[in-house]
């Protein structure tokens, strides 16, 4: 199943059970991919956290529900998965801003948060596309163990690379790079169970004289997508064009393990800093 099928697949389901108890293993299982790459990719493709696109669809659709039947806020809360009509009511004005008192009474306008249409853009790639065929190697460096929320990516993560940079363990890993698979630091994140993800720092390089964490990364095929831009941004551009522009295009797809961010220089605060994204990949079931 390509990037794109995988993901309309799943906004599709979702659609079709939002006032049922959605799993996010079963949505995972439909697409092939576990349930960490599964959830990688759907913030990808569509800039939005999964468990936030099902909350705001929830709350989309509760509050056309308010304007339009007679249902009770009590019977809301129930069919939308809240314990309690308190908490129905306090997750419901955070996102319209009102109570759903006030929004059925047209005090307020309700906020719409329409369904994600999943398509193909026929953008130019901002990017450099080579494949290599490379032999196993091991990552070394330093890591930490996150809970999986929807903060990791816009707080937690970002805290690791400042104190990574402020103990000096960016530029000693850049120092040891230099007989290295590539010059520079590899960030790569596993699932570690269902809840946690190991997101570690580090190099491919045997005398690198950190080694608190390592990974063992098995011979395979990789797509390396190279560009440049400004941090984060540019990464996040870049995962959103690979799954929505390169791979629906392409005769390849993504294994759904191994996913390297490189990065050469520790001054990352560049306009145009240089990047690349490793993909591991296999020949796509779609050709």
């Amino acid at each position: 199943m390509s990037t794109l099928s995988a993901i309309e697949n799943a906004v599709c389901y979702i659609e079709d059970h939002l006032a049922d108890a959605l799993s996010i293993s079963d949505l995972a299982k439909q697409s092939g991919y576990s349930e960490f790459y599964f959830q990688r990719l759907f913030s990808a493709v569509c800039e939005v956290s999964l468990g936030e696109y099902i909350r705001c669809r929830r709350m989309s659709i509760a509050a056309a529900e308010l304007l339009n039947s007679d249902l009770r806020i009590t019977e809301l809360a129930y069919k939308y998965g809240y314990e309690t009509p308190e908490s129905f009511t306090k997750a419901f004005h955070r996102f319209h801003g009102a109570s759903p008192s006030e929004i059925r009474q047209q005090k307020q306008p309700a906020k719409r948060f329409a369904r994600i249409i999943v398509s193909h853009s026929t953008a130019p790639l901002a990017f450099h596309v080579s494949k290599r065929q490379l032999p196993g190697f091991t990552l070394i460096g330093t890591s930490c163990r996150f809970p999986i929320s929807e903060s990791i990516y816009r707080d937690d993560i970002p805290q690791f690379w400042k104190q990574c940079q402020k103990d000096q363990t960016l530029q000693t890993l850049i120092d040891s790079s230099a007989d290295a698979l590539f010059k520079g630091i590899a960030a790569c994140c596993l699932a570690a169970d269902q809840s946690h993800l190991n997101y570690l720092i580090g190099t491919a390089s045997n005398t690198c004289p950190i080694h608190s964490a390592s990974i063992e990364i098995p011979a395979c095929t990789w797509l390396c997508f190279k560009g440049s831009g400004r941090l984060p941004q540019v990464i996040q551009q870049a995962w959103h064009q690979i799954y929505t522009d390169y791979f629906p295009a392409s005769n390849f797809e993504p294994l759904g393990n191994y996913d390297l961010e490189i990065y050469p220089d520790k001054q990352m605060d560049q306009s145009a800093y240089p990047f690349e994204i490793w993909v591991a990949i296999k020949e796509s079931r779609n050709i």
